[in-house]
C-alpha cells in the first residue's frame, strides 16, 4: 500500500474510496519518488521505468500567490505571511482589508469561510474591534512555530472545530454549554456533544436565526435518515432521548457541585 510519510494531524489527508480498490486490482500502480524522463518514459527512484508515454499529468496542486496585491501587504511565501488569525493583515494602519478562505483543513470549509467573512464585516463596521499590532504579531509567531512543529515548515493547515469556535468567539457566536443545557438540555447535549454543525453559530450573538434550535436538533437525524419514511414513534422517542439526556445533565452536574464541596 501507499505509507504516509508523516503522523496523523501532521501531514495531508486525501479521502478517496477508490484508491484501494484500484491498487487491488492493478489498475493503480503506486511509484516512489520520479527521478527524471525520458523522450516517451518516466524512471523512478527505484530503478524502475514505464515506457511509452503519451501524456503526463501533474498534479501538484497550487501555489500560494497574491499577485494582485503589494507583497508588503500579502507575500507570497507563507512563512512570511502576516495574518491575524488567518484574516486581517497585521501590518496595516486601519482593518480595511481581510482574507477569507487561506487555509486547509480536515473538513468542511464553508463553515469556516462564512464565520471568517462575518467577523471581517464586524470589524470593517466597527462594532468588533482587533488587537494592537505588536498582540496581533506575538500570536501570529506562535501560530507559525506550532504550524513549523507539526509540519515541518510552515503550511496554513488548522484543526477545523477548534478554528471555527475560535473566530465565533471573536464574532460573540460561540454557543456556551451553560447557558444552553439551562435553557435547553437536549440542544447543548448535541451542540457538545455531537456533530458541529454551522447551524449552532446562528443560536446566539448577532445575527441569529428563530429557527437554528430546531433545525441543529433535527440535522443529524437529516443527515442519517434522509430516504426513511416518516416514523409516528419519532416524537415519542425523542421524548424519552430528552428524559435520559436531562438525568445524566443532572447526575453530572451533582457530581461537579459534590466534587467542588468536598
Amino acid at each position: 500500500g501507499l505509507a504516509c510519510p508523516a503522523e496523523p494531524l501532521k501531514h495531508s489527508v486525501m479521502a478517496n474510496d477508490e484508491i484501494g480498490y484500484r491498487l487491488a486490482t492493478g489498475q493503480v500502480l503506486a511509484k516512489p519518488q520520479l527521478a527524471r524522463f525520458t523522450q516517451h518514459a518516466a524512471r523512478f527512484a527505484d530503478g524502475s521505468t514505464v515506457d511509452g508515454l503519451d501524456a503526463v499529468v501533474f498534479a501538484t496542486g497550487f501555489g500560494l500567490k497574491f499577485s494582485f496585491m503589494d507583497e508588503s501587504i500579502l507575500p507570497n511565501n507563507p512563512a512570511e505571511l502576516e495574518l491575524y488569525k488567518l484574516v486581517f493583515p497585521a501590518g496595516l494602519t486601519k482593518p480595511t482589508l481581510s482574507v477569507i478562505g487561506c487555509l486547509s483543513t480536515v473538513g468542511a470549509h464553508p463553515p469556516i469561510y462564512e464565520l471568517q467573512a462575518r467577523w471581517a464585516v464586524r470589524v470593517f463596521l466597527g462594532l468588533s474591534a482587533l488587537p494592537d499590532k505588536e498582540t496581533m504579531l506575538k500570536r501570529i509567531r506562535a501560530d507559525r512555530l506550532e504550524l513549523k512543529q507539526r509540519f515541518g515548515h510552515v503550511k496554513l493547515q488548522l484543526l477545523n472545530l477548534p478554528y471555527r469556535d475560535e473566530i465565533a468567539e471573536e464574532i460573540g457566536v460561540k454557543p456556551s454549554f451553560w447557558r444552553l443545557v439551562l435553557r435547553d438540555p437536549k440542544l447543548a447535549f448535541l451542540c457538545y456533544f455531537g456533530p458541529a454543525f454551522p447551524v449552532q453559530y446562528r443560536l446566539v450573538g448577532p445575527h441569529p436565526w428563530s429557527g437554528a434550535a430546531d433545525h441543529a436538533k433535527a440535522a443529524l437525524s437529516n443527515t442519517l435518515y434522509p430516504f426513511k419514511s416518516p416514523n409516528p414513534d419519532n416524537k415519542q422517542s425523542s421524548f424519552a432521548l430528552a428524559k435520559i439526556m436531562k438525568l445524566i445533565l443532572f447526575f453530572g452536574l451533582l457530581a461537579v457541585v459534590f466534587s467542588h464541596a468536598m
